[in-house]
């Protein structure tokens, strides 16, 4: 499952996840209601697949996002997503370019 291998990636910090709840509420995804029952699936022969997309669904349910429902219409829920990533991306880690060959020369 592509959700997976997202909350891998994010997880190990190579990925900035933003989850964009659109026409649903969050909790649905959290406790798994709706079609995100993951119960129709859970057979023995696939129970450890279901399993991970249990805990991929909880990572990402637990992750601050975007809910469309508190937006007045597609525009702001645009700005809102735009808003959200603009900010999550001031607060990554710089990048220290002090060792970089030839630089000093530059600056």
């Amino acid at each position: 499952m592509e959700l997976q291998l997202i909350m891998e990636l994010q997880m190990q910090e190579r990925l900035c996840v933003v989850p964009v709840f659109y026409g649903l509420e969050p909790s649905a995804v959290r406790h798994q209601q709706g079609s995100f029952d993951l119960e129709r699936y859970n057979r023995p022969e696939t129970a450890d697949k279901v399993l991970r997309w249990r805990q991929a669904l909880n990572l990402i349910a637990g992750i601050s996002g975007v809910e469309s429902r508190l937006c007045s219409d597609e525009t702001s829920l645009v700005g809102k997503i735009a808003d959200f990533v603009s900010r999550r991306t001031t607060l990554m880690h710089s990048i220290d370019l002090s060792n970089i060959v030839g630089g000093d020369t530059h600056m």
